[in-house]
């Protein structure tokens, strides 16, 4: 078990080092590589820098309802270095449904992915 726990880690954390991130907004990035369209939602992760609790990054996997502009948050990851570097200090799993504001930080990242979804 702790085998299949240290290989699902490699791929998490080379997963992060291997995003193409993009400004998206006001210090928002959002992986190009990650935006993919399936039954009209779209996915994508978005990355943002922060400076609390310890935790230098937060990446969000999203799905996306581009016509009703809600997202529900998938997966969470903190990472002790800016960029989705470093060591992942957390992995928390979700459904947290939002509907964005515009003009937030995850309004621009959700339309940045909904222009470029495929």
């Amino acid at each position: 078990m702790r085998y299949i726990n240290l290989i699902f880690l490699f791929f998490i954390t080379s997963n992060a080092l291997a995003a193409s991130w993009i400004e998206a907004g006001d210090t928002i990035y959002v992986d190009v590589n990650s935006i993919k369209k399936n039954k009209g939602l779209v996915f994508y992760s978005s990355l943002e820098n922060m400076t609390t609790m310890g935790l230098n990054s937060v990446v969000v996997t999203n799905e996306a309802n581009c016509t009703e502009q809600k997202i529900t948050e998938l997966t969470i990851l903190y990472y002790g270095q800016p960029m989705g570097q470093g060591e992942l200090v957390e992995k928390k799993t979700l459904n947290n449904v939002k509907s964005l504001e515009p003009n937030t930080k995850k309004y621009h990242a959700m339309k940045f992915a909904c222009e470029k979804a495929k």
